[in-house]
């Protein structure tokens, strides 16, 4: 078995940072600004293409739920991201970042 190098861990993380950052914005537009500004309603419509079922769950009964859920993998991503980037203390100083 081959052991994961730190950059690996690194670039999985900085991708799952972006994923969990780009549906956090996602889920703080409302439908009136995605509707009205056509750079952003193409950017959601792109995103809704990259994670249909992430993007569907967050329009559910259950959608606040999927929205704290999002926010708190966005949080631990730029944790560790910031962490092997930056350093302990600097990580430790802006968590929780939810910053989009």
């Amino acid at each position: 078995m081959n052991k994961t190098t730190k950059k690996i861990v690194l670039d999985k993380a900085l991708e799952q940072e972006e994923k969990y950052c780009d549906l956090v914005a996602y889920a703080r537009k409302t439908s009136e600004q995605i509707e009205s500004i056509p750079i952003l309603k193409e950017w959601a419509k792109n995103l809704i293409e990259k994670y249909p079922n992430e993007c569907y769950k967050l329009s559910t009964e259950n959608g606040d739920w999927h929205h704290g859920f999002n926010s708190g993998c966005l949080a631990a991503f730029r944790y560790i991201t910031t962490m092997m980037m930056d350093g302990l203390e600097e990580a430790n100083e802006f968590f929780p970042d939810l910053g989009t």
